[in-house]
């Protein structure tokens, strides 16, 4: 008897399985992060947390510093999730994702100084992290193209170029808030996000 094997299910499965094995890895290393500070934390503590062998860990993240990105794509789709059901501007929707990108940084602040500052001594990891905020670029680019064609936005401005520039700025800003010994950046956020708005309304 010929035996049928479902050549789609199973790579979505184990696509399913390695992100969710990511996804324990990330989980697991932010709550010792929070235990332990970040200096206080190893790859094999994050190992034996999230019961996968060192193998594992580095299947998914180069290091410990790489576990940013992990950071990137959970606020991404958290950011989306927000976004899911908003009707109002795109504007207001704009003003969400940077309250987001504001709050996570203070709510994982002292990790996260130490973890971006580890990571940004470490450019090979940079291209990854750019592959992650993709996501996010072309959320930003969603609304932004919203505002434009309801008319909220300057039809003048590639969308893309609005998007990119908003969010490099929030990187400058998170990379001088990494080098100060005390700031809180979500002031400097939303005078970015001031700042943008004024170049792309329409008049």
């Amino acid at each position: 008897m010929m035996v049928e094997i479902d050549v789609a299910v199973a790579p979505g499965r184990r696509a399913r399985k390695k992100e969710r094995t990511r996804h324990e890895i990330y989980r697991t290393a932010m709550e010792l992060f929070a235990q332990r500070d970040y200096d206080g934390v190893t790859v094999e503590d994050i190992c034996a947390g999230a019961d996968v062998a060192k193998a594992t860990f580095f299947a998914h993240f180069e290091n410990k510093a790489a576990l940013i990105q992990a950071f990137h794509e959970e606020l991404t789709e958290e950011i989306s999730g927000a976004l899911a059901s908003h009707k109002g501007t795109a504007e207001a929707a704009l003003e969400i994702i940077i309250r987001h990108l504001a709050a996570a940084g203070q709510s994982n602040g002292p990790v996260l100084k130490k973890m971006y500052r580890e990571f940004m001594a470490q450019p090979e990891l940079h291209s990854k992290a750019q592959d992650a905020n993709r996501s996010l670029i072309q959320l930003v680019v969603t609304f932004i193209e919203k505002g434009q064609a309801a008319g909220e936005f300057r039809a003048d401005v590639p969308a893309g170029l609005a998007a990119v520039s908003l969010l490099a700025t929030w990187g400058s800003v998170t990379a001088s808030w990494v080098e100060s010994v005390e700031s809180d950046p979500r002031e400097d956020y939303f005078a970015v996000f001031d700042l943008l708005l004024k170049g792309i309304r329409q008049r």
